[in-house]
């Protein structure tokens, strides 16, 4: 499935990146997408910074909530299909909420 980002001219692979969700690249690929984006970034992650204490995951959680990002869970199994069983979540942030 293809899901238009930014505008017209950038597509992202949605099955392909639900499969590298798991990296731990993710919250650096968020912050590439969201120093591209020009309104919204919106993506599918691992709940894993939700729940780490380690500094990186912890400075984007703090990052996450203090922009007022949206954060929808998603349950374990909704990606069955491509493989992955772990629950996940889809993180929304607007960039007027951006400091």
């Amino acid at each position: 499935m293809k899901v238009k980002l930014f505008d017209e001219s950038h597509e992202l692979d949605l099955e392909k990146s639900i499969n590298k969700f798991l990296s731990e690249k993710e919250i650096e690929h968020f912050y590439k997408m969201l120093k591209h984006a020009r309104k919204r970034v919106i993506t599918i992650m691992s709940k894993h910074w939700q729940h780490s204490s380690f500094r990186k995951e912890t400075e984007f959680k703090d990052f996450i909530y203090s922009h007022k990002a949206q954060v929808i869970e998603i349950d374990a199994g909704a990606f069955k299909e491509s493989g992955a069983m772990i629950s996940s979540c889809i993180v929304i942030f607007d960039k007027e909420n951006e400091v």
